[in-house]
């Protein structure tokens, strides 16, 4: 659902697919529908930080904001995050990232992204960027990423994009003692599989 959510919907089919989708999880997950709608505080500390307009004569809740903030929505980019993650670094580095290994991850809304919040710095640790393509089509404007891998193929860096809606930064390696702090940042650990009797 998220990667449908555009911060400049500008056709009349981008704004109905919206409405359809959020009456979906209206529908089906109303816990989470209810923690995605902001407070009357979020909403003004949104329009302050980012500058956002009210809406002539409306209310702040008229604002096209949803918030992320809670635990139902941070809980599934996370378990998507760990996912993504693995597997990139699997396909980079050609291991499985073992049990005690770790990812650091953080993930940017497309307000953050609008506002420059990505560090420019992780340009120099994610150089590469392949080129994602479906029966000849670029798939860049729904998903493409950026990576870095270390000589020893113990750490992998990643950052993800999916259409204008939200990026997601990962670090992973074999040895989490290694990860480095970021800031807002999560710590993932690999999958744990168990024996059933």
């Amino acid at each position: 659902m998220l990667s449908r959510i555009y911060s400049d919907a500008s056709t009349e089919a981008e704004r109905n697919a919206q409405t359809k989708l959020m009456g979906e999880v209206h529908r089906n997950h109303p816990d989470l529908y209810r923690e995605m709608k902001p407070s009357e505080e979020q909403l003004s500390a949104a329009a302050r930080k980012y500058g956002l307009k009210m809406p002539t004569g409306m209310p702040s809740t008229a604002l096209p904001v949803l918030s992320v903030a809670g635990p139902l929505i941070n809980e599934a980019v996370e378990q998507f995050s760990r996912k993504l993650f693995c597997a990139l670094f699997y396909k980079h580095t050609g291991q499985i990232l073992c049990q005690t290994g770790g990812i650091a991850m953080r993930w940017f809304t497309n307000l953050q992204i609008n506002a420059d919040e990505i560090d420019r710095g992780i340009a120099s640790v994610t150089p590469f960027g392949p080129k994602l393509e479906r029966n000849a089509a670029t798939l860049d404007d729904q998903f493409f990423y950026r990576y870095g891998v270390t000589d020893t193929k113990r750490m992998g860096a990643f950052l993800a994009f999916f259409r204008q809606s939200f990026a997601i930064l990962g670090v992973a390696t074999q040895e989490p003692e290694s990860l480095p702090k970021l800031k807002n940042g999560t710590l993932l650990r690999p999958f744990i599989h168990s024996a059933v009797e």
